[in-house]
């Protein structure tokens, strides 16, 4: 009796050993599908290396893979490089792949390294990310992916779902947040009278598009918030009012406008940029990340799909505040599925 009970520890023991076995076959079994799949090149240049940073960058290399199931290898040439230079760099790392890529994607500033990159090898998915997107496109099937005869696939960030997208959580910061007049709402939060939104409005005048302050708006009100949005180019003088916004929306370099805000008590902030949230304002609530790096899962979902174009919402991080414990709860529990852009 006491030999079998001593038996029952080792075969516990060759049990273990044996999962452990197959899990590391398993494990060797889809590194190798996954070093044998046609990865995705990325190009990008050094200095959006630089900001977004080395560490963050592996992590959402590493991220990317594991989604994609298949290798995302990062390009990076200098941010000066010529047409010439980026094709090339594009083409040394397609070259390293075993049975080559299944797209490379470019941002919008290196466009015409897309082109060239394009025109030398005609069977490669190419993709421009940024930019007008409209244009005309006539595809012919390869695999699961289409090829786009006349140009490289055109996708960017869906800037209406974005802008709806903050509208909503600001009314959500304003209804709980300081400001003057109003009526209480149900909660029986003072609301403030007023949301900010600073942007580069350059490309239409100096002025938000009516599309965007469209969706904007349209989650203000959907959330409740019925005070007033007001839109100021981040180049213009701002000189902020006696009392302090419900939120401030910044999106193309108006952070330097949080330090006309007096006193200690801050404003709410969302804030449009793919920075490390680590170097964001102390008072930012969430970062709307429309990086490649944000965006490049669900563009190669949409490529498998055989889009050659198309819009993709920001990805959003919600960071936590002690001091603001209650919003951020809020904010993380909005759902944003309702809403359709007229793309």
């Amino acid at each position: 009796m006491e030999f079998f009970k001593a038996a029952k520890p080792a075969a516990g023991l060759r049990h273990f050993i044996r999962l452990l076995c197959v899990f590391a076959l398993l494990c060797l079994s889809a590194g190798t599908v996954l070093f044998y799949r046609k990865p995705v090149i990325l190009v990008n240049d050094r200095v959006f290396l630089d900001l977004y940073g080395e560490r963050r960058t592996r992590i959402e290399g590493i991220l990317s893979s594991l989604r994609l199931f298949r290798r995302v290898l990062p390009v990076y040439v200098a941010p000066e490089a010529g047409p010439d230079l980026v094709s090339l760099a594009a083409a040394s790392a397609a070259g390293k792949s075993y049975s080559g890529p299944c797209a490379v994607v470019f941002p919008y500033r290196f466009r015409d390294g897309a082109g060239r990159f394009f025109r030398t090898y005609p069977d490669i998915p190419v993709v421009v990310l940024g930019g007008n997107i409209e244009s005309g496109f006539e595809a012919g099937e390869t695999g699961a992916i289409r090829l786009v005869r006349d140009g490289p696939a055109r996708f960017g960030a869906d800037l209406l779902t974005d802008f709806y997208r903050a509208g909503s959580m600001a009314a959500l910061c304003a209804r709980g947040g300081p400001g003057k007049g109003g009526p209480r709402d149900q909660g029986g939060n003072s609301p403030a009278s007023e949301v900010l939104f600073f942007g580069d409005f350059s490309q239409n005048g100096g002025e938000i598009s009516a599309g965007e302050r469209e969706a904007f708006e349209r989650g203000l009100s959907e959330q409740g918030f019925s005070g007033a949005s007001r839109y100021i180019r981040s180049d213009s003088d701002f000189t902020p009012g006696g009392s302090l916004p419900g939120c401030v929306v910044v999106r193309d370099g108006g952070v330097s406008y949080l330090e006309a805000f007096p006193g200690p008590e801050m404003p709410p902030v969302l804030l449009f940029s793919w920075i490390d949230p680590a170097a964001v304002p102390a008072e930012t609530l969430a970062v709307f990340d429309d990086s490649p790096w944000a965006l490049l899962v669900p563009l190669i979902g949409l490529l498998e799909k055989g889009e050659v174009r198309g819009l993709i919402p920001s990805r959003i991080r919600i960071l936590d505040q002690k001091n603001r414990s209650e919003l951020v709860k809020k904010l993380k529990k909005l759902n944003f599925t309702g809403f359709q852009a007229d793309n």
